[in-house]
């Protein structure tokens, strides 16, 4: 994941800093719940409801969605995949499907892979329903339409960056997929036991089953509010749902067993705010309330989340935008670091001012980015290094580049630690033994500052 922000940022705000990457996160983040908004409006208005009903259904999956945006349960990362599902609605509910659909389609597969590989894959996997589905109305020129963009995208895409980088591209690709279960490290809690985050895992299981029951009743339902066009896009969007659980299943810490459980939440409250409303309406009471009323109700809302979201002091800050604006891209790299990572920084750059690469064996890669230094491997962030044939690779290219220095530990060395991380730190050294041990039999101790230790070739 993103391998393009950093340059986005730096190219859109011609500043290149860690607080004009962390604005452009903040923007794009905006954007985000934008794509979502719309995508839940058209959502709820698909609805065979009361206008009314079906605003209320809306603002209420707003706030939530809102909601698994503040708590990092859904992120920009998912742009792709809400933009294929707007484009998937209007394709179900036009009788013809308009040219901008079609290009989006053709382009996103190609694009979710660029923004972040694990979406990209759940996405392409929701391509086969609606291939199916395109097949079967016989829409054959739109479903080639598609598939020739998404032809030539990846043909664009291997001329602009070269026979190398694509071929990097794809086999860095793969070996992530292949190896990314086993270098997270977490295995999935089993259910109803005393594991670390069980009741979370539980409680998500337990929604993936009875939503997949709703589904199935929903689509054998001749009775139903919902037309056909519709039952199939939440036949769709729950296939999804399961897919993207797959999040929990790669690393099983509690961060992402929620996040991928997001979309199966939002599709549990959608289910039980239909069934609440649609019982709501058989009531007579229901026709003799008066707009009036509905429109109290949004403004109530409106306010509790205004309250709840936006800071007392908003309109100042709207009045010194631009000079806040200018101060934070521009701040000091150096602010963000503490005083022991700022002497580190400030040793390696005076050490290193002579050599055409540093290599860092921490999961801290940041500190690249300070030296503004090359990494003397390809795996400059090597957390995501893996399988024995990489560390033979990474062996390889160090000694190559006859790299004189190296650093080791660091203050994050328990991101790759499995359950029973509390007791047990998995740094770089535990994880990577045949460069562990030519390190061990090649370098020495140069100096040592707060918990890194900086390595001089033998």
């Amino acid at each position: 994941m993103d391998i393009l922000s950093a340059k986005i940022s730096w190219d859109l705000f011609d500043v290149q800093s860690i607080g004009s990457y962390r604005l452009y996160i903040n923007l794009i983040t905006k954007v985000t719940l934008i794509i979502i908004f719309i995508f839940l409006y058209l959502f709820s208005n698909n609805l065979n409801l009361n206008k009314n009903s079906k605003t209320l259904i809306f603002l209420i999956l707003s706030i939530f969605c809102f909601s698994l945006i503040k708590n990092y349960s859904l992120s920009y990362r998912e742009i792709p995949i809400f933009l294929y599902l707007i484009c998937l609605i209007n394709i179900l509910d036009l009788k013809k499907i308009s040219i901008i659909n079609i290009l989006t389609l053709g382009l996103l597969p190609l694009f979710s892979l660029l923004w972040s590989l694990d979406r990209g894959i759940f996405l392409i996997a929701t391509y086969i329903p609606m291939i199916l589905l395109m097949l079967i109305n016989n829409r054959f020129k739109q479903l080639f339409s598609i598939l020739l963009i998404i032809l030539i995208s990846f043909l664009l895409f291997f001329f602009l960056v070269g026979y190398i980088e694509f071929s990097n591209f794809l086999f860095n690709s793969i070996d992530i997929l292949k190896s990314s279960d086993l270098l997270n490290g977490i295995i999935h809690p089993s259910p109803f036991s005393n594991e670390a985050e069980s009741s979370r895992a539980t409680k998500s299981l337990l929604l993936i089953i009875v939503n997949g029951i709703f589904v199935i009743s929903l689509l054998f339902n001749r009775k139903s509010k919902l037309d056909q066009n519709h039952k199939i896009f939440i036949f769709i969007l729950y296939f999804l749902a399961v897919i993207f659980y797959k999040i929990g299943l790669t690393r099983s810490d509690g961060g992402h067993i929620k996040q991928g459980s997001s979309f199966i939440f939002i599709l549990s409250i959608y289910f039980i705010l239909f069934y609440f409303f649609s019982l709501i309406e058989k009531k007579f009471f229901f026709y003799k309330l008066k707009n009036i009323y509905f429109n109290l109700v949004y403004l109530v809302l409106l306010l509790i989340f205004l309250l709840q979201n936006v800071p007392l002091n908003f309109y100042n800050n709207i009045y010194s935008f631009k000079d806040r604006f200018n101060i934070f891209i521009k701040t000091d790299d150096y602010k963000y670091l503490n005083k022991n990572e700022i002497r580190l920084i400030n040793r390696l750059k005076d050490l290193t001012q002579n050599e055409t690469c540093f290599q860092v064996f921490t999961y801290e890669t940041a500190i690249q980015y300070y030296l503004k230094k090359n990494s003397c491997t390809k795996f400059f962030h090597i957390m995501n290094m893996g399988s024995k044939n990489n560390q033979l690779i990474f062996i390889d290219q160090i000694k190559n580049n006859k790299s004189k220095y190296l650093l080791v530990g660091g203050s994050y060395q328990n991101i790759g630690n499995m359950k029973g991380r509390n007791n047990t730190e998995l740094g770089p050294k535990d994880r990577f033994v045949y460069i562990e041990k030519y390190i061990n039999e090649n370098f020495e101790i140069y100096d040592k500052i707060d918990k890194w230790e900086i390595l001089k070739r033998k």
